[in-house]
């Protein structure tokens, strides 16, 4: 899902839609400012917040 919203890939049958409009029919541009992907790894820091 990671790669379909921002349509890194391409569906190859069916749809990926948001508040139900295809993101086919979404410019890419608009697509990449707004969405953005925050995950739960942390790679430059190996502490927590309080640390």
């Amino acid at each position: 899902m990671t790669y379909l919203v921002p349509r890194l890939y391409e569906v190859d049958s069916g749809a990926v839609e948001i508040d139900g409009h295809n993101v086919k029919d979404i410019a890419l541009e608009s697509l990449g400012e707004l969405i953005g992907v925050v995950t739960q790894e942390t790679y430059l820091f190996h502490a927590s917040v309080k640390e």
